[in-house]
């Protein structure tokens, strides 16, 4: 069958780019600002964008930060908290 997607809605994906200023991801990959900036615009931008990155950024908290998930929940009302 072919796939359907799914809308995520805005107040999921509102003021995550605030978790990659500082995260693991930016990090891992060695990131100079400027770079980590673009990502975040193309990440404020592009919702696809920003889910894969807040992903991998969250993938990288679990398992590289050891960071528990109830840790990553509060981050992320915390983030979404600041944007609003």
């Amino acid at each position: 069958a072919r796939k359907n997607g799914f809308q995520v809605s805005a107040n999921f994906t509102a003021g995550t780019e605030s978790l990659l200023h500082g995260g693991f991801l930016r990090d891992a990959m060695k990131w100079p600002a400027s770079s980590v900036a673009d990502l975040s615009d193309l990440a404020r931008r592009d919702q696809a964008s920003r889910l894969r990155l807040v992903g991998m950024e969250l993938f990288l908290r679990l398992h590289a930060g050891g960071q528990s998930t109830g840790h990553l929940t509060e981050a992320l009302h915390a983030a979404v908290a600041e944007a609003r």
